[in-house]
This record gives C-alpha cells, sequence and structure tokens, in this order.
C-alpha cells in the first residue's frame, strides 16, 4: 500500500512463522516482530536474523502468559531483555523496544521500566497511552552529560587523527 514503511508482527509461533509471515510483504517493507510466545523467544536469534526482521519488540504480558515468567521480577525481565539485545546486536539491528507499560496514569512506573529497560539494552519503548510519551521520550534520549562526552571522544578522535588508539584526559583508551 503507498506510504506503508513495515508492519509489526504479533505472537509468531517462531522462526518458520516469521519467514511465512513476511514472505507476503511487498519487497522493501519492514517487520517489527513482538516476541510474545515462548516459540518466539526460543528461536529469537534466528527470527532477528531473517529479512525484512528490522527490529525485534518485547511483548512481555503475553510473553509472561505464554510461559509462566513474572515480568515483576527484575531479574527475569533483564535476563530476556538481554536475550533480545543480544540477538539484535549479532543480526546488525538496532536494539530492541520495550514493551509498554500497562498502567496508563502511572509515570513513576514508565520512568522506571523505561530505566531498567535501557541499562539491557533496549532501544525504544512502546506506549499504550499519549500519557506515556514524555517519560519514554526523556528516558531513551541522550543526557546533557552523554552528549558532552560523545562531543569529547569526537574533538579528541578530530585531534588524534590517524594516531589509532588514544586516551582521553581522564584516562579512558578510545
Amino acid at each position: 500500500a503507498p506510504g506503508l514503511l513495515g508492519v509489526i508482527l504479533p505472537k509468531p509461533a517462531g522462526a518458520i512463522a516469521v519467514a511465512e509471515a513476511v514472505a507476503h510483504l511487498t519487497p522493501g517493507l519492514d517487520a517489527i516482530v513482538l516476541v510474545e510466545t515462548a516459540h518466539a523467544l526460543h528461536e529469537v536469534e534466528a527470527i532477528a536474523a531473517l529479512p525484512p526482521v528490522a527490529r525485534l519488540a518485547l511483548g512481555q504480558v503475553d510473553l509472561g502468559i505464554d510461559t509462566g515468567l513474572s515480568f515483576d521480577s527484575l531479574e527475569v525481565a533483564q535476563s530476556v531483555r538481554t536475550r533480545l539485545a543480544v540477538a539484535s546486536a549479532v543480526a546488525g539491528l538496532p536494539g530492541p523496544i520495550e514493551g509498554p507499560v500497562m498502567h496508563i496514569n502511572d509515570e513513576k512506573a514508565v520512568t522506571a521500566r523505561a530505566a531498567e529497560a535501557k541499562l539491557a539494552g533496549m532501544r525504544a519503548m512502546l506506549s499504550i497511552h499519549p500519557g506515556q510519551v514524555a517519560a519514554i521520550n526523556a528516558a531513551f534520549s541522550p543526557s546533557a552529560k552523554e552528549i558532552a562526552g560523545a562531543r569529547e571522544i569526537v574533538d579528541a578522535a578530530a585531534a588524534n587523527s590517524g594516531s589509532g588508539a588514544f586516551a582521553l584526559d581522564d584516562g579512558r583508551l578510545i
């Protein structure tokens, strides 16, 4: 369809199901795969490697129902997030997308979840309500300190052009 950039594939039953679904896409369209089933989590590396998969996303509610995992446990959540982040990196994809917080009026929960997800390699987050967007944007945008650090590295790289590895003023090796 004109203007269509991609699709989101919910609840895939594994890599074969994703391959069959994306085979019907118009060439050039991207797919974001929601990892919401035990089979999808089990085969996440194979799913991430399939063209035209452009991104993985965590569907923690349905994944929890399908597997019995409790995403109220930080250890469980971080383990699954890390698995998606590593699969994405190996496949050359951008970092995965965190699933939404289901409480629409709990900005503290959105902020906390986004911070946890970012630490585990998630690089975006779904929302289910416009009121969640500001907290998500704040969590996934670079801080002033991160921007300053990046500028320091770029400036030092320009000053040390052609010298290979170099150290910043604080001793960090770049």
